[in-house]
């Protein structure tokens, strides 16, 4: 691109525009590893520090310490040994009364069975034979029929087995006769599709002797001319 100043006729070339320079980089403090392990390392230092004094201003408050540092043990009072009562449960208070209740009863029972074992007495054999019941004054029970209902279910079984004989009886005919129905239906097809299908039907031969039998009617032909054949053997010579 030309650029043309107001008092040049002529373009002329571009101005030059000369940009700022930047300005110079300041060095900064290094910074290394050896420093900050330094400072890490007086850090935990200090901490060290501070907790041992924590820990002696602790000791101190403490009983049994002294200022200077000495210490003086704590006396050892025996305390008396405490022993456990028994538990007082109402379980087991019912659990005596029932045991108690039931042996009670166990040997009230035991002593009335010895009482009645020592009181028996016995009894003078009889002489005379026993007196035997008289069965005249009372009337024999005569028993009554017993009605079971497996004899009315076996006449209704019967009954039920009878039918169903007929049936099968009745089912068997019907099934024959459709069969022997289908057989004759089919031959009846068969018959007449043997009807239709057969069109050649033999014919009686025909008498001869009493008609004689007429001759075949023949044309005339006319006899064949014969045409020369057109050959190029005259044209050769010609040409020879």
């Amino acid at each position: 691109m030309m650029y043309s100043f107001p008092w040049q006729d002529e373009p002329g070339p571009e101005p030059i525009v000369y940009k700022a320079c930047p300005k110079d980089t300041a060095a900064g403090g290094t910074t290394l590893r050896l420093n900050q392990r330094k400072e890490q390392r007086a850090a935990a230092e200090r901490k060290i520090k501070l907790t041992a004094r924590r820990l002696e201003r602790m000791k101190m408050h403490r009983p049994g310490h002294l200022p200077s540092g000495g210490y003086v043990p704590p006396k050892l009072v025996h305390l008396p040994i405490k022993i456990p009562a028994p538990f007082s449960l109402s379980t087991e208070a019912r659990g005596q009364q029932y045991l108690q209740e039931q042996k009670r009863l166990h040997g009230e029972l035991e002593r009335a069975a010895r009482d009645a074992r020592y009181q028996f007495s016995a009894r003078p054999v009889l002489k005379n034979s026993p007196k035997l019941p008289s069965f005249g004054a009372v009337p024999l029970t005569v028993p009554n029929e017993v009605e079971l209902h497996t004899s009315a279910r076996a006449v209704g079984r019967s009954l039920f087995d009878s039918r169903i004989k007929d049936k099968e009886a009745a089912a068997k005919a019907r099934a024959e006769e459709e069969k022997l129905e289908a057989a004759r239906l089919e031959e009846a097809v068969v018959r007449h599709y043997r009807k239709t299908v057969t069109a050649f039907r033999a014919n009686p031969m025909p008498d001869f002797t009493l008609v004689p039998p007429a001759a075949p009617k023949t044309k005339p032909k006319e006899v064949t001319k014969a045409r020369s054949p057109n050959l190029l053997t005259s044209k050769r010579r010609k040409v020879v």
